[in-house]
């Protein structure tokens, strides 16, 4: 388009994107993901491989060194009062209310995915127990923070946290931060 903008019209539905860098980026991840996926049917690959939160951990397998500052940076994202976030279980609940009044847009998405990660593994942690685990993520060759339960079990936490902050997630479907800290993974990863 005249302003740089890149319509691309697919079937019945049309995607704007900002620029060719941003339309040229995601048709990049869409064929990464697609071989990524003849992989995995001809099992050519195992382990963890979950696309959405691609490279949005830039710490590595030095995350758990930053989770705390990770976690402490959340009340100015989602404009809460710092007092809430005490790492309880009823905090979660009030920090809901903040999350939830600002539009879950792509932007805020990937400024919130490793914070609330931070917040609600540390929060497990101090309450249940636990620690800092880090999962190799074959779709991006990144790594993925997660918390090992008490139990030996992975709790999978970007799982439940890539849905709530995933604009097109549900449509409007509000799901609780206390969902992602009781969420069982369906399929444990040792």
């Amino acid at each position: 388009m005249p302003d740089g903008r890149v319509m691309e019209n697919r079937s019945i539905e049309t995607y704007l994107y900002r620029n060719a860098e941003d339309y040229e980026a995601l048709t990049e991840h869409v064929r990464n993901a697609t071989r990524l996926s003849h992989k995995i049917n001809k099992g050519e690959l195992d382990g963890d491989i979950w696309l959405y939160p691609c490279t949005l951990n830039p710490y590595g397998t030095d995350f758990p060194a930053h989770a705390k500052e990770l976690a402490s940076s959340l009340p100015h994202l989602i404009y809460a009062p710092e007092t809430l976030f005490n790492f309880s279980w009823g905090s979660l609940v009030d920090i809901d209310f903040y999350l939830y009044k600002n539009v879950i847009s792509p932007e805020l998405s990937e400024k919130l995915f490793l914070p609330l990660i931070a917040y609600i593994g540390e929060s497990y942690i101090k309450q249940k127990g636990g620690q800092w685990e880090m999962q190799y993520n074959h779709a991006c060759g990144d790594w993925l923070p997660d918390v090992r339960q008490a139990d030996g079990e992975l709790k999978m936490l970007y799982y439940p946290i890539s849905i709530i902050l995933n604009p097109e997630e549900g449509k409007g479907t509000y799901y609780a931060l206390r969902e992602a800290f009781a969420h069982v993974a369906s399929h444990p990863v040792d």
